[in-house]
């Protein structure tokens, strides 16, 4: 009876509570769906630095603009108009994010950027939210990327070999899904990739160039290393990872798992809170 009364006297203070709560904003309401369209010149430096920043939604980029950058941009909040801030050897375009700008329903919201870059060096920052993202940077002239999203579905794409060294690519994602694709052709002499919870594959198919650096840090997931077969590749393991598993030819000693071939190698180091590590290489 006494256990009754005290759950009863709780519910009451709940109910009591969320009667007299009130959020610091309201919700905005969604407005007409409009398209910024978007037609910026290269500017006079080389490489030039561009950075493209944005909140959640979908966005696709990919090659083939007569300048720096076109394509368009659809948003039904006003407060999601990009900004485009240029400098001598820099351009950014971003967009306000605020949490009172957000639906509280979410399947009411437009926010979708379709872009294509152009064909001169760049050094490549592109930083966004919770969203859809389709990147293919194949043959385009990257002297750095740095990608940092939070919880996200993305695929990066080079299809084409990179003209420049990427002297680094640099990708860092919360919860997510990511698949890195044809990352010999991205020419990158290091590699840092770090995560949180999700399923991730590097796939180093592609034009391999140069030896490649990279460290991969994450917490609870799922990692797949694709390589081809005749690449020389060595791939560390530290603690953390439950299970590894093989297909190809691969040898173990040591806690490194190595693949024969000739040429250029390919250096992995793999620091993992908890998860599995799957090892393929292609063609065997």
């Amino acid at each position: 009876m006494k256990r009754l009364v005290v759950i009863s006297l709780l519910l009451i203070l709940a109910l009591t509570s969320l009667a007299c709560f009130r959020l610091p904003f309201q919700f905005s309401e969604p407005g007409d769906t409009k398209v910024m369209e978007i037609n910026e010149a290269h500017s006079t430096g080389s490489p030039v630095a561009l950075t493209l920043m944005m909140g959640g939604g979908k966005v696709s980029i990919q090659p083939g603009a007569q300048n720096l950058v076109e394509g368009t941009v659809k948003y039904n909040f006003d407060a999601w108009k990009p900004v485009i801030e240029r400098g001598l050897a820099s351009l950014t375009i971003r967009q306000n994010f605020d949490l009172k700008d957000v639906p509280f329903d979410l399947n009411d919201s437009v926010n979708e950027w379709d872009l294509k870059l152009g064909s001169k060096p760049m050094d490549l920052t592109i930083n966004g939210g919770a969203y859809e993202a389709n990147f293919e940077l194949g043959g385009l002239s990257i002297t750095r990327l740095r990608i940092s999203e939070g919880a996200s579905s993305t695929e990066v794409l080079f299809s084409q070999p990179n003209p420049e060294v990427m002297e680094k690519l640099s990708f860092n994602t919360g919860a997510s899904q990511v698949k890195l694709i044809g990352l010999a052709n991205a020419n990158p002499k290091e590699i840092a990739f770090s995560s949180g919870a999700g399923a991730y594959t590097l796939d180093f198919s592609g034009e391999l160039r140069q030896d490649i650096e990279v460290t991969i840090n994450s917490a609870i997931s799922d990692v797949k290393i694709i390589v081809p077969a005749g690449t020389h590749c060595q791939v560390d393991v530290t603690e953390g990872v439950s299970n590894v598993n093989i297909t190809g030819t691969w040898t173990y000693q040591d806690q490194v798992y190595s693949t024969g071939g000739d040429g250029y190698t390919i250096h992995i180091t793999i620091q993992m809170g908890l998860g599995n590590v799957e090892l393929i290489q292609e063609g065997e």
